[in-house]
């Protein structure tokens, strides 16, 4: 298998003493290096890299709540980004990496999304739902996000414009993101990955097509590489089996499959991680 356009690969994985915490590793498994946990600070989750590969956000659980963090491509410079008594998570950046769009939890456990301005700190609700929502995506060209609505009518993956507004259905499923040029969604559903060609106003131009058959695993949470030929993504464990989550590359259609290493929560880095 060639290289995955450059781009490193983030995740997370359980470290003995630490719990979950954020590592990197270039793109064919190799130099993996750990990011954060070096000082007793809770676990973290779901790293989401900058558009310019420098920085990572993620969330961690430090006070009670989960809150968002950023810290650079080599673990220095950590900073908190949000300090509500709320759960924040599911970080993902604007294409121009100006804003991050995350869920936040209330206190009756619902879930709404909403945007973070990097440079004045000021949050903005975008949706107000409350219906589960997780997993934001940004679409290429900034003007949208998709999203999970776990109590949507229907539930599964909606989008909103990306300055507020009425969401739209699109299709049933979880973990959407978005291919580099905005022509398709990769997506998680019934165990397995998919891919939905989109049309240029991001709804459905064609029938969703399966590309892991999610036989004995469960595969999601899908990052496509910078050029948009590859895909990486955790690959479950059934419940009856104790190994541990694994991250996987693979061709965008299917072939190739790869296994890189142990972890979840795959995000493959817009650049080299040595450049």
């Amino acid at each position: 298998m060639g290289s995955s356009g450059g781009g490193g690969i983030a995740f997370c994985r359980e470290l003995p003493g630490l719990g979950s915490q954020v590592l990197t590793m270039r793109a064919d498994g190799t130099d993996v290096k750990q990011l954060t946990g070096h000082t007793p600070q809770g676990e973290c989750y779901r790293p989401s890299w900058s558009p310019d590969g420098r920085r990572l956000c993620f969330a961690s659980r430090r006070d009670g709540y989960s809150s968002l963090y950023l810290v650079d491509r080599d673990g220095g410079g950590e900073q908190r980004l949000t300090a509500e008594p709320a759960d924040d998570d599911f970080a993902a950046w604007s294409p121009d990496g100006v804003r991050i769009v995350f869920s936040r939890g209330n206190q009756t456990g619902a879930d709404a999304l909403f945007i973070l301005d990097l440079a004045s700190g000021a949050i903005a609700q975008l949706t107000d739902h409350y219906g589960l929502e997780s997993s934001p995506a940004w679409s290429p060209d900034g003007r949208s996000i998709a999203f999970r609505r776990a109590f949507g009518r229907p539930p599964g993956i909606h989008v909103i414009p990306a300055e507020g507004g009425e969401a739209w259905f699109l299709t049933p499923g979880d973990e959407p993101g978005w291919s580099p040029s905005g022509d398709r969604l990769a997506f998680s559903h019934a165990e397995s990955l998919w891919l939905l060609a989109l049309d240029g106003t991001g709804r459905p131009a064609g029938e969703a097509r399966r590309v892991t058959d999610g036989i004995r695993h469960r595969d999601g949470h899908p990052s496509w590489s910078p050029d948009g030929r590859q895909i990486a993504f955790e690959r479950q464990p059934l419940a009856d089996d104790d190994s541990a989550s694994q991250i996987v590359l693979m061709e965008r259609d299917g072939t190739e499959v790869t296994t890189l290493a142990e972890g979840r929560t795959p995000d493959l880095s817009p650049r080299p991680l040595g450049a």
